[in-house]
């Protein structure tokens, strides 16, 4: 048998091959995604900055994790980041604009009491409690910066991760087709 050749510019082709190849397709797209998805879960976490976000989750390049592929009525569904209450990394990505909400004061207590080796005057808790509220209330009217100089007010990891994607989106589609194909001809026996 002849090598299966596909032509990806004929929609209608592509139709038909996918659906007399769905099980074929499906699981080359799932696997492909896996693959997307660790890169962008691994983009994202070379940019984060070192040192920030201690929580729940440990430091925040811990906490990004990348959710299995989904089949959905006509598509398939990645989801990548932060889990939901991660809310630290919001600020990460953005910033913080002046005039926003306080942010809480237990958790940058929390963050004062675990960093007691260079906050070396706080001995108790409801110390690290009294240096937190002007903290956050500067915070709240000043805003802050987490970005490089010059980058804007965020970090920008998960922008700069789906960016880097985007800049090789056409080789990751031509390695998804060629997996197809190969995967088509290993089921014909060709």
């Amino acid at each position: 048998m002849a090598k299966t050749t596909i032509d990806w510019t004929n929609a209608d082709l592509v139709a038909n091959t996918i659906e007399t190849w769905l099980e074929v397709f499906d699981d080359q797209v799932e696997q492909w995604l896996m693959l997307v998805g660790e890169q962008l879960r691994a983009t994202a976490v070379e940019t984060l900055p070192v040192g920030t976000g201690d929580s729940q989750w440990g430091h925040i390049s811990n906490a990004v994790g990348v959710s299995p592929p989904r089949r959905e009525w006509r598509s398939w569904r990645l989801e990548w980041g932060l889990p939901v209450g991660h809310t630290y990394g919001t600020v990460i990505e953005y910033g913080r604009a002046p005039g926003s909400r306080m942010p809480p004061v237990n958790a940058i207590a929390e963050w004062i009491w675990g960093k007691r080796h260079i906050f070396t005057e706080v001995k108790t808790e409801k110390q690290a409690l009294r240096l937190a509220f002007p903290i956050a209330r500067h915070i709240a009217k000043y805003g802050f910066s987490t970005a490089p100089d010059g980058e804007g007010k965020g970090w920008g990891s998960f922008r700069k991760a789906q960016d880097a994607f985007k800049a090789e989106q056409d080789a990751w589609l031509d390695d998804l087709r060629r997996r197809i194909t190969e995967r088509i001809d290993a089921v014909k026996g060709t």
